[in-house]
């Protein structure tokens, strides 16, 4: 888009080189420009232009000559007498009135200012700057959540259900007890039903050696009877 507009020109040599002059440093360099030289937009836009020799500076101030709900006369004269008081200044006063901290600027001479009025330029509008997000506000406290609490208890039904416990523990220990006995009982009838068993199996084998003996007995008296009786007829015999 083109519009006509006042441009004034404010030309700086500054002790740097154009490498060294980087775009950090020009950035610094035209926020203190328009500082210094009541630009301030839509009302006046800066523009800052690089070219080689030691670093040939050039701010260019566009002041558009239409732009609604501005006066422009005001502003035109504002900005044309800020740049000549820039170019008043001599190199050292110049290089402090532009460094900050972020740039130290050493200034050659002095700044140079000329005015072309009305002629016809291209001017980048720059798009509206977003509207900031509504701050969001937190959302109310909820109510705590109320603790359940367990009613007490009546200290007669505690001592009972106490007494309860304390009875079925009797209980139990009168139930093993009992069957502890009937267990010591039932080993000792079948102690002594084997110790019996045992004793009888004793006996019969007593008997039956017994028996074996006399058997044995038995059986040896009749023959030495027959082997004793030929003796006793020899006798007989001799006499």
């Amino acid at each position: 888009m083109s519009v006509r507009a006042t441009v004034v020109s404010v030309g700086l040599t500054l002790d740097s080189s154009v490498e060294a002059f980087n775009a950090s440093a020009r950035s610094a360099l035209s926020s203190k420009l328009r500082s210094s030289l009541a630009c301030v937009p839509p009302t006046c836009v800066l523009e800052l232009r690089v070219a080689a020799a030691s670093v040939a500076v050039t701010a260019r101030l566009t002041i558009p000559d239409d732009t609604a709900g501005v006066d422009v006369a005001s502003t035109r004269a504002e900005v044309i007498a800020a740049a000549q008081a820039l170019a008043a200044q001599s190199p050292a006063q110049l290089s402090l009135s532009l460094s900050s901290e972020t740039l130290s600027v050493s200034a050659v001479n002095a700044a140079t200012v000329s005015v072309d009025n009305s002629i016809v330029v291209p001017l980048v509008v720059a798009p509206p700057l977003p509207e900031l997000p509504q701050p969001v506000e937190p959302p109310p406290p909820s109510s705590p959540v109320p603790t359940p609490t367990t009613p007490p208890r009546d200290a007669s039904a505690a001592s009972g259900i106490f007494g309860d416990l304390a009875t079925m523990e009797v209980g139990a220990a009168a139930a093993g007890l009992v069957v502890v006995v009937v267990v010591a009982i039932l080993g000792c009838v079948v102690w002594n039903r084997r110790r019996k068993n045992r004793n009888e199996v004793c006996v019969r084998l007593q008997d039956s050696k017994a028996a074996e003996q006399a058997a044995e007995t038995t059986l040896r008296q009749p023959v030495a009877a027959h082997v004793r009786q030929p003796e006793k007829k020899l006798i007989m015999a001799r006499v």
